[in-house]
């Protein structure tokens, strides 16, 4: 892997506009940078209560893993940049850090956006095998020892320039903080199912071939804590699916509800 020029300018002034916001586009001698400076925690409400049902039904797999400080956070994560670098894995590469800010490459186009134009297209059978290289690039990760913590699709990205290769963006997070090993990954994977079943064209019967795909490639078993966390929300999830045949349900819980169906039926 080779290592990008570092990049020797002062983005101070340009963050004092814009205090509040975490991720600030720049382009710099013709190359699009990305400059993430340190903010206050992400924190929100919704938190509170996951953690409160992460206690009540005795699952670490739902404790909350934002970051909580600014700039201790932005250290962290470029540690973790840092690490799944040196582990041979595609992530932006830091350019600059300092206290305030750290500065990433750019890495091209997120999965998301290249699924969503398949999608638009009406071509849904090309997604099925960039989310299989997607599960198998998250079980190559996991069996490395690392766990990404939020690996939607919007946070991986795809290029066709680059062979295809699956990369990993926002490593904010730190689930290893707060559950076990397996635990993180378990969430890592049914996090990346969740977001993938806007892309399936068959009531999410793929998400029973990525789950093998995964598992074949990580050589890791389902976690206990995964298992505990379908049956307990298999009851809300089987409301969800009869409610959405006379109301709108939110996509994130019909999505949650279509994995969860798939992989009790695995387990």
């Amino acid at each position: 892997m080779t290592t990008a020029p570092a990049i020797m300018q002062d983005f101070s002034p340009i963050l004092q506009t814009m205090p509040d916001v975490r991720v600030i586009e720049q382009n710099h001698e013709g190359q699009r940078i990305w400059v993430k400076q340190a903010v206050g925690s992400k924190s929100k409400a919704w938190h509170r209560v996951q953690a409160a049902f992460s206690k009540v039904i005795r699952n670490p797999m739902l404790r909350p893993t934002v970051l909580q400080c600014g700039r201790s956070g932005l250290r962290e994560e470029a540690a973790r940049i840092r690490r799944f670098y040196e582990a041979g894995f595609h992530v932006p590469q830091i350019l600059d850090q300092c206290e305030q800010y750290i500065v990433l490459s750019d890495l091209g186009g997120t999965l998301e956006r290249h699924l969503k134009n398949l999608r638009r297209d009406g071509k849904l059978e090309e997604c099925k095998p960039l989310l299989l290289s997607a599960v198998r690039e998250l079980a190559r990760l996991h069996k490395a020892g690392l766990v990404h913590g939020r690996p939607h699709v919007k946070d991986l990205v795809y290029s066709a320039d680059n062979g295809g290769r699956i990369g990993f963006l926002d490593l904010e997070e730190d689930p290893q903080a707060v559950m076990p090993f397996d635990c993180a990954c378990s969430r890592d994977i049914w996090l990346l199912l969740c977001s993938s079943v806007p892309y399936l064209n068959d009531e999410g019967a793929y998400i029973e071939t990525m789950f093998d795909a995964y598992q074949q490639e990580s050589g890791m078993s389902p976690s206990p804590f995964l298992r505990k966390l379908l049956r307990a929300l298999s009851p809300l999830c089987k409301l969800a699916r009869t409610l959405e045949r006379y109301m709108h349900v939110g996509k994130d819980v019909r999505n949650a509800a279509i994995v969860n169906e798939r992989l009790l039926l695995m387990m």
